[in-house]
């Protein structure tokens, strides 16, 4: 903190009920603070700028692979791993940022004498990121969640707060997690009370739900999209809708001397506003422009060298509204 600033973060503190009240003053940025998220990512910001020449694989880990305080990175081969390691170390270190929990898919780097305050696995190899699960030596990422939520009773309140536990940043479970969507949307439309227990038409969905749930710890997702460094990649994105939603997904194809790949990176899902009457192929529109936002941010905001990338068009055909037949009136 700003030597100016520091009076403004002055707490009392006494060991014991008898002892006379002492004033302190904390000199760093104290965590749950309004503005210390955002003062974090700065630090690290400017952390990554200030070593740009002396650290620059360090720097740009720093500045591209960090999520809050998490640090999702890796390297083509163990040479440049460590070397990616030993410099966002230095760098963090010099601020007096000390990183913990070193995991890693490569045996070599969790036994290295160099690795700083490894810590060994669970009895199941698995370690959360991001609330993903990931088992580093098959290097998959599983889905684990509590069952508990299988006898709850079906009101608003608990369907929402197992909706809430599926914490998906990739996409990977956007099937999942549309039905979700719909059937929240769908009691939003009963207008039921929070507590009060759901028709057995939304019944049915719900049970259906807790089923499919029950079988995430079955699917596992591998991690590495194979994208070697003489690799041809192409990045292919499909896009659908329906009345009710609409959402995207893309793959990363890659050849090289292995053969040939097809890895699922993300996918991305809306449900469609009920409210508005929207033709079907607007909905189609959608999904094309979600697809297409998914690509410029998460795609191309990447560094892919030594990649050949093709772009696979996306054509929509409908029809005009002339022609789309409108069912006659009764009347």
């Amino acid at each position: 903190m700003h030597e100016e600033d520091r009076n403004c973060q002055l707490i009392v503190w006494r060991e014991h009920p008898s002892e006379q009240i002492q004033i302190f003053r904390l000199n760093t940025v104290t965590y749950g603070t309004a503005p210390a998220p955002f003062l974090a990512t700065r630090c690290l910001q400017m952390l990554s700028d200030a070593n740009t020449t002396k650290y620059p694989l360090g720097s740009l880990a720093i500045k591209r692979k960090f999520y809050n305080d998490d640090l999702l990175t890796g390297s083509e081969n163990f040479e440049s791993l460590d070397l990616i390691r030993s410099e966002v170390i230095k760098i963090l270190n010099s601020a007096g940022f000390t990183l913990t929990k070193w995991f890693s898919n490569h045996p070599k780097f969790i036994d290295s004498d160099c690795t700083e305050r490894s810590l060994s696995f669970n009895d199941k190899n698995s370690t959360k990121t991001l609330g993903i699960h990931w088992l580093p030596k098959e290097d998959l990422f599983r889905f684990v969640l509590d069952a508990n939520f299988n006898d709850l009773r079906a009101t608003k309140r608990n369907i929402l707060s197992v909706s809430a536990r599926l914490f998906d940043p990739l996409g990977l479970l956007a099937p999942l997690v549309t039905k979700a969507k719909i059937l929240l949307q769908e009691l939003w439309i009963q207008k039921l009370d929070w507590d009060e227990s759901i028709p057995l038409r939304l019944d049915t969905s719900w049970q259906n739900f807790k089923a499919n749930l029950l079988q995430l710890s079955s699917i596992s997702i591998p991690r590495y999209v194979n994208l070697e460094s003489s690799a041809i990649c192409q990045i292919h994105g499909f896009s659908d809708a329906s009345i009710r939603a609409y959402g995207c997904c893309i793959y990363i194809r890659s050849q090289s001397a292995s053969g040939v790949k097809c890895m699922l990176l993300t996918a991305k899902s809306r449900v469609a506003p009920l409210w508005q009457h929207i033709f079907l192929p607007n909905y189609g529109h959608g999904s094309a422009y979600v697809e297409s936002t998914i690509r410029e941010n998460y795609i191309f905001g990447q560094t892919l060298k030594s990649c050949c990338i093709g772009l696979k068009h996306i054509h929509l055909h409908y029809k005009p509204l002339s022609q789309i037949e409108c069912p006659k009136s009764k009347n």
